[in-house]
């Protein structure tokens, strides 16, 4: 008797507008690895990866140097990538890293102030 095992992917589906002076922040610690051919870039502080093949990579290197969508966009067609194709892997990088939330997260947290005022008064005769 042969069984089959089926599974089902869950896939949440997101929609987010960004615009080509979009940047990216990511988070300072960041570790890469080779992995089976692909590039492995690891947050450990945020518990959170990304995986990427060769062009994904160059793309993200570029985001993580600071470059906004249309700068990557131009660089890549200078490297002689067409239009079309340098628009498909920044849009499969941006997803990749929206999908797993992989910008760095700034923490806001409030700072209590004391409010407590201590006045000395000396009366003299």
């Amino acid at each position: 008797m042969h069984t089959k095992t089926k599974i089902n992917d869950v896939c949440e589906e997101f929609e987010q507008e960004i615009g080509p002076d979009t940047t990216f922040v990511f988070p300072q610690n960041i570790s890469e690895h080779n992995v089976l051919g692909k590039h492995l870039v690891i947050a450990p502080e945020y518990a959170n990866w990304l995986v990427c093949n060769e062009e994904e990579y160059r793309v993200f290197c570029l985001m993580r140097a600071g470059k906004n969508l249309q700068e990557v966009w131009k660089d890549l067609c200078r490297q002689g990538i067409n239009a079309d194709k340098a628009t498909t892997i920044i849009s499969q990088v941006a997803a990749k890293i929206l999908g797993k939330e992989f910008e760095q997260k700034v923490v806001v947290t409030e700072k209590k102030i004391l409010k407590v005022a201590t006045l000395f008064i000396v009366l003299r005769d």
